[in-house]
C-alpha cells in the first residue's frame, strides 16, 4: 500500500504556490517522461531554463551523467504529472462522474507498462481534494450507489490509499464511512489500512475517531476503531491505547467487546510488554471460559492467533477453541493454522489443533481447502500425523458421496502423496482394505476412481499382506473385487497379493480363483495385458511361476468366454 511522505508533499505544494511558472515547466518534464516511458529525459536546449535550474537547486530535479534530467523522487514525478493531467483534462471531466471514474480506473492500470506511474490515481485524487476543492468522497459514494458494474475492490483500495491525505475533519470521515456502509458493497474491510495510516500520521484525528466510536457503538463503521488503535499504538506507543482497550472489552456493547478483543491481539507487543501481554491473556482466558457470544468467540480465536508467537497460553487456547462446533470459530482456527503453517507446523499444539478440525462439516469448503494445503505441507515431515488426521476424518463423518470423499476434499494432498510418497500411500491403502468399517472401503473406491484419471496404478504393501491370515486375505480380496472399478488397478491390486512371504498355496489359489471366476471373465483385455507383462518381466522365480499359472487359467477363461 502507498504511504505518501507528507513532508515531501507539503514541500511541493509550497514550491507550486511560489513558482507557478516552474510548476508548468516541471509538468512538461513529467509529461515527456511519461511519453518516453523512461525515468529521465534529455536536457535539450529548449528545457534549459531558470525554472529547471532552480528545481535542481531545490532538489526536485537532478542532472544525470548522460546530460539528462529526472525527478529525484518518484513522488515528485507523480505530483507534477498529476498536476498536468488535472489541468489538461481531469478538471473538466470531473462534472461527468462516470467518465471521471472511468479515467481513474484506466490510470490504475497504466503502471503495468511504466512502473513509475503506480499510484498516479492516488496523487490525482489527493490534489483534486486539497488544491481544487473537489469532494472526492461524496463523488465516490455516488458512483458506488449508481454504478454496480464497477470493480468495487479497486475503488475501495484507491480510497483507502487516499483517505489519510485528504485533510478532512473527523466528522466528515465518519459521515463518509457511514454512507459507504449504507451502499452495502463488498470488500469494505479494505479501508482498515487507510484508517490505520490516518491515525498514525494524525494522532489527534485518531483520538477523535476513537472517542466517537467508543461513545456511539451503533455506528456501522465502529469496527474501524481497531485500525485507529493500531495506528495510535504505532505513533504513540502501546500505553496510549492499552487501558482504553481493556475498557472496551469490559463494555456491555457487543461491537465494542469484539473490537477490544481484536485490538488486544493486534497491538505490537515486545519483550518489554510482559505485563500488558499477561493482562491481555487474563482478560482473554476469562472470556474463553464465560463468553457465549459467537462473534466475540470468533474475535477471541483471531486475537489468540495473533499472540501465538508470544505465548504458549495462546497456543493452548486455540486448541481449546478448535474443539468447538461453531463454524465461525472453526473457520478462524483453520485460518490461524494456515497462517502459521511454516513456523509452527511441527509443533504439538499445531498438530493437535489440526486433528480437532477433522470434525468440520464437508460443506465448509474454505476450511477444508486450508486443511488440504496444510496437510500437503505436513506430509513432507510427518506422515504419521497425516495418517491420523485422514483416519479421524473418515471416522468423524458418514459414508461419503462422491463429492464428499477424501479424493475430492483433499485432492492436493492425495496427488502429492502418490507422487512423493507412493510406497507409504500403498501401505496406508493396505491397512484400510483390512478395516472392518465400510467407510474406509468407500473412500478407497473414490480415491482409486480419482487416481485412475491421473494414470496411477497401485499395489498392496508386501509387509502388511504378509501379516494377514488366510481369512484376512480372503476378506481383502473380496473388498478389492467389490470396490475397485478400474480394471487396471483391479488386476494390479489382486496380483500384488502374491508378494506375501512366506508363500501360502491356499492364498495362491484364492488369487487364481479371483482371476478365473471374475477378473478375466469381466475384463479379458486388461487381464491379458497385465498377465503378459508380469510373466515376461517378473524377477522372483516363485511369483513368476505363480503368475504363469494364473495367466494360463485366466487366458483359458477368456478363451471360453469368447
Amino acid at each position: 500500500m502507498l504511504e505518501i511522505d507528507e513532508t515531501k508533499l507539503v514541500t511541493l505544494e509550497k514550491y507550486s504556490a511560489a513558482n507557478p511558472e516552474g510548476e508548468v515547466v516541471l509538468g512538461e518534464i513529467a509529461k515527456r517522461i511519461y511519453h518516453a516511458k523512461s525515468p529521465s529525459v534529455s536536457w535539450s536546449d529548449e528545457l534549459k531554463s531558470n525554472e529547471i535550474i532552480y528545481a535542481i537547486q531545490e532538489g526536485i530535479l537532478v542532472k544525470t551523467s548522460d546530460d539528462a534530467i529526472s525527478f529525484t523522487d518518484s513522488q515528485y514525478f507523480l505530483y507534477f504529472w498529476a498536476k498536468s493531467l488535472i489541468l489538461s483534462r481531469l478538471e473538466v471531466v470531473w462534472v461527468y462522474k462516470e467518465e471521471f471514474w472511468d479515467e481513474i480506473d484506466s490510470l490504475q492500470l497504466e503502471y503495468v507498462s511504466f512502473e513509475q506511474l503506480q499510484y498516479i490515481e492516488v496523487m490525482l485524487l489527493i490534489l483534486l481534494q486539497r488544491h481544487y476543492g473537489k469532494d472526492i468522497l461524496e463523488s465516490l459514494v455516488l458512483i458506488l450507489k449508481t454504478d454496480t458494474e464497477r470493480d468495487h475492490w479497486l475503488l475501495l483500495q484507491t480510497v483507502s490509499n487516499v483517505l489519510p491525505y485528504l485533510h478532512l475533519k473527523p466528522e466528515r470521515i465518519i459521515n463518509f464511512l457511514e454512507d459507504l456502509h449504507d451502499t452495502q458493497i463488498p470488500y469494505i474491510k479494505v479501508l482498515a489500512k487507510g484508517v490505520e495510516i490516518l491515525a498514525t500520521n494524525y494522532p489527534d484525528i485518531g483520538r477523535e475517531l476513537w472517542e466517537t466510536w467508543s461513545t456511539f457503538p451503533d455506528f456501522k463503521s465502529v469496527w474501524l476503531i481497531t485500525a485507529v488503535a493500531v495506528g495510535l499504538a504505532r505513533s504513540e506507543g502501546i500505553q496510549s491505547v492499552f487501558s482504553k482497550t481493556l475498557n472496551l472489552v469490559d463494555s456491555h456493547q457487543e461491537s465494542l467487546v469484539d473490537a477490544g478483543v481484536r485490538i488486544l491481539g493486534l497491538l505490537p507487543y515486545s519483550e518489554t510488554n510482559d505485563d500488558q501481554i499477561n493482562n491481555t491473556l487474563v482478560k482473554f482466558d476469562k472470556l474463553l471460559k464465560d463468553e457465549p457470544n459467537i462473534q466475540v468467540r470468533q474475535a477471541l480465536a483471531y486475537a489468540y492467533g495473533q499472540l501465538v508467537p508470544l505465548s504458549e497460553r495462546a497456543q493452548l487456547a486455540i486448541q481449546i477453541l478448535s474443539t468447538e462446533s461453531l463454524p465461525e470459530v472453526q473457520a478462524q482456527v483453520a485460518l490461524i493454522l494456515f497462517n502459521y503453517n511454516k513456523d509452527q507446523l511441527d509443533k504439538t499444539w499445531f498438530q493437535e489443533t489440526l486433528l480437532q478440525l477433522t470434525k468440520v462439516k464437508v460443506e465448509q469448503k474454505d476450511i477444508i481447502n486450508n486443511l488440504d494445503f496444510i496437510l500437503t505441507r505436513l506430509a513432507s515431515s510427518n506422515l504419521d500425523c497425516v495418517k491420523k488426521l485422514l483416519e479421524n476424518w473418515i471416522l468423524e463423518h458418514e459414508a461419503p458421496k462422491r463429492e464428499e470423499s477424501l479424493a475430492k476434499l483433499f485432492d492436493m494432498l492425495l496427488l502429492s502423496l502418490v507422487k512423493e510418497n507412493k510406497p507409504w500411500f500403498e501401505k496406508l491403502l493396505s491397512s484400510w482394505f483390512i478395516a472392518d468399517d465400510k467407510r474406509f472401503h468407500l473412500h478407497i473406491q473414490e480415491m482409486l476412481h480419482h487416481l485412475t484419471v491421473h494414470g496411477v496404478t497401485l499395489h498392496l504393501d508386501p509387509e502388511i499382506i504378509s501379516e494377514w491370515t488366510f481369512k484376512d486375505t480372503k476378506y481383502v480380496l473380496m473388498k478389492i473385487l467389490g470396490f475397485v472399478a478400474d480394471n487396471k488397478n483391479l488386476c494390479h491390486l489382486t496380483f500384488s497379493v502374491l508378494q506375501r512371504t512366506p508363500e501360502d498355496e491356499t492364498i495362491n489359489m484364492l488369487v487364481r480363483a479371483a482371476f478365473r471366476d471374475y477378473i478375466a471373465y469381466n475384463y479379458p483385455g486388461a487381464t491379458r495385458e497385465i498377465l503378459t507383462d508380469k510373466t515376461e518381466n517378473g524377477t522372483d522365480t516363485r511369483i513368476r511361476k505363480e503368475k504363469l499359472q494364473v495367466s494360463s487359467l485366466a487366458t483359458w477363461t477368456a478363451i471360453c468366454r469368447i
